[in-house]
């Protein structure tokens, strides 16, 4: 695959018709889009509010505005020294000489216009600074950003309100349509109330959340009642049988003790009943696996003796279907029930005259297919965007694409799709990769181009990568032959801050390394395997501490510099204790999770408080949280009655602390109104203040004080986005906080960053 940072200077590039990148981390995604951008403005002379430039956050949209905002400065000056208008000597030479060699190749390609050549370097100049002097008007925004302006300014063609109220947040909405739905659905029903217990409303909000954005996703039909019943009775059927099976067997293998425990579980909890708890729908999907697994059988405890097979498919003719149908039904009562909750939603919207995140895309993209008013449309906006550069393509879904499409692709139209197909796979992008090679087909195999150089890492470490993906030919890293990993090279020598290890003589040449363990399935908890892995981990980190020899540049390693990844929180804290022993302290960092820890759910009892003074129980359970300074036998001697004047100074700052539980009270009367009339942050900051919070949380005994105080400030901070961008009163916000702690409290997967201090 070509090199596209080969091509920037070639005159007979074009992005007519699109053209995609392919680019890994740390190959110059930015700064090709940036020379991308340069050569539009400069050599073809489209002004910036006609060059649309997309990205898929609000951050990554800002950091790619001041970027092509500076390569036009930079080309500014270039000209300017260049035609003496600079004076000699004004810029560094050496940013000069930079500078040089990346824009004069771009400056240098012939204009396409006869007349403009004619007066080149004047016209060169004119257009820059043109381009400088409209840039805050320069077409940058997010998917959601290039929609909501395409509907305002395009309202009759999209056939659209253009006074619409924009919905950023809809869990709310959602939610409360689930919590209807299992009230009309239960009243009265204790069988039903038994399958689709209250406490599993939590998945049917996240599967309607998540379906309401992918409009054109296929619904599986309903199955009738009676065949969802015969379906689950049969199953349970082949479960019962399979038990039996199971307790025949001489001895057990990992496998056989994994899909005999799961069975059981199934046989008497039946958890895959209750429609929406997805754990349960896992383990039945863990079980459909293994029932169809032909190779699955038990063994004799005894090495010498032959493994006595069970062959639970053999045994148990159309066990795999029988699953299957049970699981069908499952789900396609969850796809109706999803179907027409999103119909709700939909409903309510419409009746607060608002529109959503999701349905700016779709309408977008509906406006365009229309038979009469799509041709305007797309008429109307392909004289407002002459280009469009894509940043981030691989996040692109298929309505934003077929938009996209519809635009540019089918004008040719110059199009550049820039991203990196590996991250495709990652579900939690909401990216799809069928889309991307969709795409990738759409320009045709001449104008798809790669990005081979990395900038970003050593050479070791690329050369490590490289080797690790790349495999045997004939083994492949992605099972979907679409999914290739094209290898990089590395651009430059070791920097001053180089990792060595066994000294500059004796250096350990490998930058990767792979410890494997003798397991055939994963270790669990108290695994054997699993013990030793912590060990190894924990004293590999001291070892590397300890050596002298072991230097990141001319200084020694230090705690800092090394990160342990994790899955759970369990092995989070495991690690932690492990390195605690070893004389090493680690500090736990959280990536999503914030919300899964006591200081959560201590901020979400004070926030209660806040909002309840005249709840007793609240305000105790508030003071109990342990993010107050106030102590336990303290709260076991309040006397309501008492005056609320009772109070002690503490700290240097005099924090004054309420001696009586009324005390607590008018603090509390007074954050919430202050909540109520300016915002949370505010009163959450005022309250803490006035008793000394952080104080308090510094001065504490647990080792992990700084831990505490950050995620008590990261959470409030959340709290105040989430009331900013939802536009939440106080009772939603509480409401939402508290929904972020139970969700989190339900999901122990998440990945986390321990790092030793």
């Amino acid at each position: 695959m070509t090199d596209f940072a080969t091509q920037i200077t070639n005159p007979d590039l074009t992005l007519s018709g699109g053209l995609l990148v392919e680019a890994s981390a740390g190959t110059g995604k930015t700064y090709n889009i940036q020379n991308v951008y340069l050569r539009l403005v400069a050599i073809f002379g489209l002004r910036v509010q006609n060059i649309l430039v997309v990205t898929f956050t609000e951050a990554a949209t800002q950091e790619l505005r001041d970027r092509l905002r500076q390569i036009l400065r930079d080309c500014e000056r270039f000209l300017a020294e260049q035609t003496g208008d600079l004076p000699k000597g004004t810029l560094d030479q050496q940013v000069l000489e930079q500078v040089r060699e990346r824009i004069e190749p771009i400056l240098s390609l012939p204009l396409p216009d006869p007349d403009a050549e004619a007066d080149r370097d004047a016209e060169l100049r004119r257009r820059i600074r043109r381009a400088l002097a409209d840039f805050d008007s320069a077409a940058i925004f997010t998917i959601h950003g290039f929609c909501n302006r395409v509907l305002a300014r395009y309202a009759f063609e999209c056939g659209t309100d253009p006074d619409a109220e924009l919905i950023p947040e809809t869990t709310e909405i959602i939610a409360d349509a689930c919590r209807d739905w299992w009230r009309r659905e239960t009243y009265g029903d204790a069988a039903r109330a038994a399958r689709v217990p209250f406490e599993n409303i939590g998945e049917l909000i996240k599967l309607v959340a998540s379906a309401a954005g992918k409009p054109d996703a296929d619904i599986l039909p309903k199955m009738p009642e009676h065949e969802r019943d015969a379906a689950m009775a049969a199953f349970a059927r082949v479960v019962g049988e399979a038990l039996q099976m199971c307790a025949r067997a001489e001895g057990t293998n990992d496998d056989s003790r994994a899909i005999e425990k799961g069975l059981q579980e199934f046989a008497t909890r039946q958890p895959a009943t209750n429609t929406f708890n997805h754990l349960a729908l896992r383990r039945l999907a863990f079980l459909i696996d293994k029932l169809k697994d032909k190779t699955l059988y038990w063994k004799n405890p005894d090495p010498k003796a032959k493994p006595a097979k069970i062959k639970l498919e053999g045994r148990l003719p159309g066990a795999s279907e029988t699953a299957k149908d049970a699981l069908r039904a499952i789900y396609a009562d969850m796809a109706e029930t999803a179907q027409n909750l999103i119909a709700a939603v939909s409903q309510s919207v419409r009746d607060r005259s608002a529109i959503t995140y999701d349905a700016m895309l779709t309408r977008v993209r509906d406006a365009l297919r229309d038979s009469q008013a799509g041709d305007r449309l797309r008429q109307v906006l392909r004289e407002e965007f002459k280009a469009a550069l894509i940043d981030e393509f691989q996040d692109t879904d298929p309505v934003q694409y077929e938009t996209f499409r519809a635009i540019f692709l089918e004008a040719k139209l110059p199009l550049l799709l820039v991203g990196d197909p590996k991250q495709a796979i990652y579900g939690f992008r909401s990216g799809d990769i069928f889309t991307y090679y969709g795409a990738k087909a759409a320009v045709g195999d001449g104008k798809v181009f790669s990005l081979t150089r990395n900038f970003r890492s050593e050479p070791p470490v690329v050369d490590a990568v490289n080797a690790f993906f790349h495999g045997d030919e004939n083994d492949r890293t992605f099972k979907n032959k679409h999914i290739t990993y094209e290898a990089v090279q590395a651009n430059g020598v070791k920097t001053e801050k180089s990792l060595t290890i066994g000294g500059p003589t004796k250096a350990d040449p490998k930058p990767m390394k792979l410890w494997f363990y003798p397991s055939a399935s994963m270790p669990g908890q108290a695994s054997p395997v699993a013990l030793q892995m912590l060990q190894d981990v924990a004293d590999e980190v001291v070892r590397l501490l300890n050596d002298p020899s072991t230097r990141i540049g001319v200084r020694r390693v230090c705690p800092s510099d090394i990160a342990i990844l994790v899955h759970t929180h369990a092995e989070a804290a495991r690690f932690q204790r492990a390195l605690a022993a070893r004389g090493v302290n680690a500090v736990r960092k959280a990536t999503d999770n914030v919300f899964d820890s006591q200081e959560a759910k201590g901020i979400a009892l004070v926030m209660t408080a806040m909002l309840e003074t005249g709840n007793m129980r609240t305000v105790r359970s508030a003071l109990c949280s342990g993010l107050l300074p106030c102590p336990i036998a303290d709260i076991r001697g309040f006397n309501s009655s008492e005056s609320s004047d009772a109070t002690r100074d503490v700290g240097e700052n005099k924090s004054r602390i309420p001696n009586t539980l009324e005390g607590w009270v008018v603090l509390f009367k007074s954050a919430g109104e202050r909540w109520r009339r300016h915002s949370f942050i505010e009163a959450f900051r005022e309250l803490a203040d006035s008793v000394g919070m952080f104080a308090h949380l510094a001065g504490s005994s647990s080792a992990d004080a700084a831990e505490r105080i950050a995620a008590v400030q990261h959470l409030i901070e959340l709290a105040h986005q989430a009331a900013a961008k939802g536009k939440l009163g106080p009772t939603a916000l509480l409401r939402w906080f508290v929904r972020q702690t139970d969700e989190a409290a339900q999901e122990k997967d998440e990945s986390f960053n321990m790092r030793p201090s």
